[in-house]
């Protein structure tokens, strides 16, 4: 899944992106997994009229990131200056910076510090927060601290941030027939 800075229109809809003869219903995928895929059950079911049938799927965007920038100093934090943070997904592969937009408001999970995210990312790969933002105090920041997003903060009449949407992923499955034989006598069924 890929996470693409802009508004999507009809000329960047993924590859095949468009409804054929698909079910046009689009699966969201909740980290808990349960609530929606039980509801999903319960809905009408629909035939197919052809061996393989087809859908997409798309994942909610996770609204957390981890620190891979080494160590960044409490002193880092100056009033009114802003750090630059590099973040990854955990396991090195950098490409989490786009989820964060101007204004969002960043808890750090070991630290309980709050900061607030200054600009739209340029790149994939760091964000700009102004720290020791809510009454909180900059603490020296460790490579892998987990970063979550907690809200949105803007004034009032400020600019929009840039938009942000991810790419459905294609998925597909082929009809099976199944046959067993099943045989009882007369007597067999009748019998309670």
């Amino acid at each position: 899944m890929s996470i693409i800075q802009g508004v999507q229109g009809t000329g960047n809809i993924v590859t095949e992106g468009r409804p054929k003869n698909w079910r046009e219903k689009i699966l969201y995928l909740f980290p808990n997994g349960a609530p929606l895929t039980a509801l999903l059950a319960k809905t009408k079911k629909e035939s197919t009229d052809d061996p393989e049938f087809n859908w997409w799927s798309k994942e909610l965007l996770s609204q957390r990131a981890i620190i891979n920038d080494g160590s960044i100093a409490s002193d880092d934090a100056v009033a009114g200056a802003v750090t630059s943070i590099t973040v990854d997904d955990g396991s090195g592969t950098a490409g989490e910076a786009l989820k964060f937009v101007k204004g969002s408001v960043v808890l750090n999970e070991r630290t309980n510090e709050i900061m607030v995210v200054t600009q739209d990312p340029s790149t994939n790969v760091a964000i700009t927060v102004d720290r020791a933002r809510g009454g909180t105090s900059a603490t020296t920041l460790n490579d892998n601290d987990g970063l979550m997003i907690i809200g949105n903060a803007n004034e009032e009449g400020a600019l929009v941030p840039a938009a942000r949407y991810t790419q459905p992923s294609k998925a597909s499955n082929y009809t099976q027939i199944f046959r067993d034989a099943l045989s009882a006598t007369r007597t067999a069924r009748k019998t309670r």
